[in-house]
C-alpha cells in the first residue's frame, strides 16, 4: 500500500507474469513450455532494443514464431500478461506491446527466472508428497479437472471464423463473453459454473438456424459421433467478441473460410485408453528417431480429440509427418469407438502400425509375385500340353 503507484503497477504485472509462468510450466511438457517462454522473452527483448514501432508488433513476418507461442497451452494468456494486446480484427495476428521499457525490463527478468520458479514449485511439490507420506497434512491441493456433469447440449452459438495463428493442432479460440456464457449455462444445468477440462467443442459450417433458445444448440451429431461438422478442442477466451479463429486445417475440414458463420456447441467425448496410429510415409520410422518423444510433443497440448479415420499433422524438426488414425478405444479392456479425448487421461497406450506407403508397396510386391507365379504356372501348363 506504501508503494508508489507506477512501482505498484508494474510489481502486479509482474505477479501476473510469474502466475502465467507458473500455468504454462504446469499445462504443457517441458521442452514445449521452454519454447513459450523462450519465445515471449525474445518479442520483449526486440520491444527495449529499439523505440521503432516495428519492433512493438507482432505481425504477418512472426506469424510461424507466434503459432508457436499460442500453441502453448496458456501462450495467449502469457503473451497479453508480458504486454502483447491484440490488434482490431482486421489484423487477427497482431499483437501489439503496450508497456514502457522499465515494467519491461522487469517483466524480461521474471521470464529469465521461470526455470527457478518451476524447480521451486517441483521442490514444494516433493517436500509436500515427503509430508504427506510421513503421516503429515499435506498443502491444499487445486480441485479436480473433471467435468461438473453431461456438455452435450449445454452450450451453443454462432460466430465468425477466422484463421488461427496458432496454425496446428485442433484448439479453437473462443471470445471472452463466451466464457460467460458456457459458465451461466453449466451452472444452470449443474448448479456450478466449473467448465470441465477439456471442454469439447462440435465446430459446424452453418449460423445456427434451429437453435433451442438463448446459446442453447439444436440436436446434431458431430464428427466421431455419426454425423457432419468436427469436433475439436479449446484453447483460450481471447478470440475477438463475435469471431472464432480455428486452425486452417479445420476450417477446410468443415466446408469453410474466413468470414462464414460456424456454428459451435459443447459436446462429451469419451476419455482415451488406446490409440493406433499409422505414418503415412516410411519415412517417418527412419528420421523420427525418439518417437515416443516425438508423440508425446506432438500430442499433448496440441490436439484435443482424436477421430477415428482422420489424418493428424506432427511437427518434428521442421518437418511435418502425417499419421492416419486407424483406431482409438476407451475403457478398460479397450473398447472401439469413433472419437476420443487425449487429454487428462489416467493411462494412455499408443500404438504405431505399418505406414501406408509401406502397405502400398507390400501390396504391390505380393500382386508382382502373385503375377508372376501365375506366370510361371501357365508357361509350365504350355509347355506340358507342348
Amino acid at each position: 500500500p506504501c508503494r508508489p503507484a507506477p512501482i505498484r503497477a508494474a510489481h502486479d504485472i509482474c505477479v501476473a507474469v510469474r502466475e502465467e509462468v507458473v500455468a504454462v510450466g504446469n499445462a504443457n511438457a517441458p521442452r514445449r513450455a521452454q519454447d513459450a517462454i523462450s519465445l515471449c522473452c525474445t518479442y520483449v527483448s526486440n520491444c527495449l532494443a529499439s523505440d521503432e514501432a516495428r519492433f512493438r508488433r507482432i505481425g504477418a513476418a512472426n506469424k510461424a514464431l507466434c503459432g508457436r507461442l499460442l500453441a502453448a497451452s496458456g501462450g495467449g494468456m502469457l503473451l497479453r500478461a508480458v504486454g502483447f494486446a491484440p490488434e482490431p480484427v482486421s489484423s487477427p495476428i497482431a499483437f501489439v506491446c503496450t508497456h514502457d521499457a522499465p515494467t519491461l525490463r522487469l517483466v524480461l527478468a521474471t521470464l529469465n527466472n521461470a526455470p527457478a520458479i518451476w524447480q521451486a514449485l517441483a521442490d514444494e511439490f516433493a517436500a509436500a508428497s515427503a509430508s504427506s507420506s510421513a503421516g503429515l497434512s499435506p498443502p491444499p491441493v487445486r480441485q479436480s479437472s473433471a467435468a461438473p456433469g453431461p456438455m452435450q447440449g449445454v452450450w451453443g452459438a454462432t460466430f465468425i471464423a477466422l484463421e488461427a495463428p496458432h496454425g496446428g493442432g485442433d484448439k479453437v479460440l473462443l471470445p471472452p463473453s463466451a466464457l460467460e456464457a458456457i459458465g451461466v449455462l453449466t451452472e444452470a444445468r449443474h448448479g456450478t459454473p466449473q467448465l470441465p477440462n477439456p471442454l469439447c467443442l462440435r465446430v459446424e459450417c452453418g449460423d445456427g438456424r434451429g437453435t433451442l433458445g438463448h446459446g442453447q444448440p439444436r440436436r446434431a451429431a458431430g464428427r466421431g459421433q455419426g454425423g457432419g461438422g468436427r469436433l475439436a478442442g479449446l484453447l483460450e477466451f481471447t478470440a475477438a467478441e463475435g469471431h472464432v479463429a480455428l486452425p486452417r486445417w479445420l476450417l477446410q475440414a468443415v466446408g469453410a473460410q474466413e468470414g462464414v458463420p460456424l456454428m459451435l456447441s459443447s459436446v462429451d467425448v469419451p476419455r482415451a485408453s488406446l490409440v493406433r496410429l499409422r505414418p503415412a510415409r516410411t519415412r517417418f520410422y527412419e528420421e523420427a528417431e525418439d518417437q515416443q518423444s516425438l508423440l508425446q510433443a506432438g500430442l499433448h497440448g496440441v490436439y484435443t480429440v482424436l477421430c477415428c479415420g482422420e489424418t493428424i499433422r506432427i511437427a518434428n524438426c521442421g518437418e511435418e509427418f502425417e499419421l492416419l488414425v486407424s483406431e482409438v478405444c476407451t475403457g478398460f479392456p479397450p473398447t472401439p469407438v469413433e472419437a476420443v479425448c487425449i487429454v487428462d487421461v489416467e493411462a494412455l497406450e499408443v500404438d504405431m502400425g505399418e505406414s501406408l506407403e509401406g502397405e502400398e508397396e507390400r501390396i504391390a510386391q505380393e500382386r508382382r509375385a502373385e503375377e508372376t507365379a501365375r506366370a510361371a504356372q501357365a508357361a509350365a501348363q504350355a509347355a506340358a500340353q507342348a
